[in-house]
């Protein structure tokens, strides 16, 4: 009788070791959101008869989440609710409020599961389900989400919806604000409208107006234009995009340099168009709102007679330069700062000189204006080219002549009316190293002479004749690996000034 109790008891553990093993299961249940079969890192699974989703699904409800698994937390952020969950609990906190689940979620095989009770709650329905199918949706298409975001570095709010939605905008003054009607949807219970720390918007406000309607209003600091621009890739979301501002404008001179500074609240998308007779520069501000001076502006006299900014239309500030002269000018963002931009004359290079040094020998290159210059070492080890941007050079300026173990000759090659090049021969490969003054009119290349000149270098490939070394799969013999690397290391020593012997 004690052997058929223990025998019955052994077979009444392993049972239900069993049944714990067995009880989830993914039983292929295809899982169907807004009528969209989902991606296949997205699964179901049921323990005991109730069904859970694993947490990567929170990604299409506009969730962010963060678990922890070897605490056990579960932290969510959904619009303004904060909730926390604990795997192996029903209760669960919600802003801070105590709430309850019939079922909780677990851990199994590295994944977190959430009970489809759960999600019920945060506004899904079942639409149908049966044995091997579960379809999911938004009980209405709600709007989700209102984040601060930048759109092509312009500021900007993205309106997330559970589904597509139509909207339409107006401007209103006294006070200024922005009022957006999102029709076809209402708004999730967790709908938040926090500005953050936006320069334009100080408060968003919403209300439901209508059974399908939700109105928005965005507070404004001043009058700006905006742009209402639908997500390509994601038809449930809309940006509403603000106009930066351009703010001032002001001018510089040093020397025979010239500037003219536009300053903007981001970075400034432009399109320029010079005209002539009479000779001037039109600079349009795409996405922009003027909050600078409207009255012209009185130039040097010498280079701008005056500059007239006006608001061209609602998104374009367009700024114009009276030009006294047909001297060519260019336009770009200010270094170190991407909300200036600079207007520049076109600068004359007016020196280039080489001198001996005990490393090797420099080259320096001087203008009458900040350099805008880029060199590059070419496929050629017998050649180094440096490019400068909106540049001249002074009329009768010649290269330098000299004789060098390292440099055979330079050239000075005019590219275009608004750049030019130069481009140094050299001996052999040679290293080298690129300085900018202060003002960033002198530009200094440094060259060292290489420790290889002279020197007798032996390479042994290794392997080779009847011994192939090892084969690769695809028949690849080690020695003519071998042998081209061996190769290609000779003439990079030779270029480098070495004598190469090859055994």
């Amino acid at each position: 009788m004690y052997i058929k109790k223990i025998l019955i008891a052994c077979i009444l553990f392993v049972l239900g070791v069993s049944g714990a093993v067995l009880a989830v299961s993914s039983n292929n249940i295809t899982l169907t959101f807004g009528g969209v079969k989902l991606s296949s890192d997205i699964r179901v699974a049921e323990k005991n008869g109730v069904r859970y989703i694993n947490l990567p699904f929170l990604k299409y409800l506009n969730v962010v989440s963060d678990w922890d698994p070897d605490e056990g937390n579960i932290a969510l952020h959904f619009g303004k609710y904060d909730i926390r969950l604990q795997e192996g609990s029903t209760k669960f906190l919600s802003n801070g409020q105590t709430r309850y689940l019939n079922y909780a979620p677990f851990e199994r095989n590295d994944q977190l599961w959430l009970p489809v009770e759960f999600l019920l709650r945060l506004g899904l329905v079942v639409k149908n389900q049966d044995g091997r199918h579960l379809n999911l949706d938004w009980e209405h298409n709600y709007i989700l989400g209102i984040e601060n975001v930048k759109y092509k570095e312009r500021p900007a709010f993205l309106l997330v919806g559970a589904r597509s939605f139509k909207t339409r905008g107006a401007l209103l003054a006294n006070p200024n604000r922005l009022v957006v009607d999102v029709t076809g949807v209402k708004a999730h219970f967790t709908l938040d409208c926090n500005a953050g720390n936006d320069p334009l918007v100080k408060n968003i406000r919403f209300r439901q107006t209508t059974s399908d309607t939700v109105r928005l209003v965005f507070d404004l600091n001043r009058a700006v234009g905006y742009k209402i621009i639908p997500n390509p890739d994601h038809e449930n979301q809309v940006y509403i995009v603000f106009n930066y501002l351009v703010q001032d404008i002001s001018f510089l001179q040093k020397g025979e340099e010239r500037k003219v500074y536009i300053k903007t609240s981001f970075p400034a998308v432009y399109n320029l168009t010079p005209v002539v007779d009479p000779n001037r520069l039109i600079i349009d501000f795409d996405g922009a709102t003027l909050d600078g001076p409207t009255n012209p502006i009185p130039g040097d006299s010498k280079w701008i007679s005056q500059v007239r900014m006006s608001q061209y239309n609602a998104d374009t500030v367009r700024v114009v330069l009276d030009l006294n002269d047909t001297a060519p000018c260019f336009v770009l963002h200010a270094r170190g700062n991407a909300n200036m931009l600079e207007i520049r004359t076109i600068q004359q290079i007016h020196q280039v000189n080489w001198a001996e040094t005990e490393q090797g020998g420099r080259l320096t290159i001087e203008a009458n204006g900040e350099l805008v210059s880029d060199v590059t070492k070419s496929d050629n080890p017998e050649q180094l080219q440096i490019d400068l941007d909106y540049s001249q050079f002074e009329p009768g300026l010649v290269a330098p002549k000299f004789r060098d173990s390292n440099v055979k000759e330079v050239h000075l090659v005019p590219v275009s009316p608004t750049e030019v090049k130069i481009n140094l021969d050299l001996n052999r490969w040679t290293g080298y190293n690129t300085q900018l003054s202060p003002d960033r009119r002198r530009l200094t290349i440094n060259f060292k002479r290489s420790p290889l000149i002279g020197k007798t270098i032996v390479v042994d490939p290794g392997h080779g004749g009847v011994d192939s070394g090892a084969c690769g799969r695809q028949g690849i013999r080690e020695k003519d690996v071998n042998l081209e690397v061996a190769m290609h290391l000779k003439d990079l020593l030779e270029n480098a000034g070495a004598s190469v012997v090859m055994t």
